[in-house]
């Protein structure tokens, strides 16, 4: 059976169609959480692709207040969206003028020994960014991280932010 063909068990609904409304739940769950602890609402972020789309991407969420873009993934199952955290992560390094940029993941898919390996993957990315003696024109930093260590690291900022002097 193809992938596209798949029926989830649960719902009986397309895998493909199960992920899409699984994503647009937790990205309104992170968009909701940032609203919660003081910032405005965030909106999409667009932007020019690295791998030159016709139309502009757009990542889940910009916070203007932190010069923040978010990406939000949540895996129900592994299959290839899992796969693009490299891919996500050179798009901000390039392309997404920001102050940060964070790849944000949760679901069950995100506890597996796989899983971990591909968040090890996008660190290891990272670092050979940061390592390089002249920016390539994105992001100014780069992180990946689980929801919770997302809610744990904004709330500090915003701490920071409310105890500056």
């Amino acid at each position: 059976m193809r992938e596209s063909n798949a029926m989830t068990k649960k719902t009986n609904k397309p895998q493909g169609a199960q992920a899409v409304k699984n994503g647009k739940a937790f990205e309104e769950k992170c968009r909701d959480f940032i609203q919660s602890i003081g910032y405005a609402r965030p909106r999409k972020y667009s932007y020019e692709a690295y791998w030159h789309n016709k139309k502009k991407n757009q990542a889940d969420a910009y916070v203007e207040e932190l010069n923040l873009v978010n990406e939000f993934k949540y895996q129900n199952t592994s299959g290839t969206a899992d796969q693009k955290i490299v891919t996500e992560l050179m798009n901000a390094a390039v392309n997404i003028k920001v102050d940060t940029y964070a790849y944000v993941y949760d679901g069950p898919e995100t506890k597996t020994k796989r899983w971990r390996g591909l968040v090890q993957a996008g660190k290891d990315f990272i670092n050979l960014v940061e390592s390089q003696s002249k920016p390539l024109g994105g992001a100014k930093k780069l992180m990946i991280m689980s929801y919770d260590e997302f809610c744990a690291w904004m709330i500090n900022k915003t701490l920071d932010i409310d105890t500056r002097p």
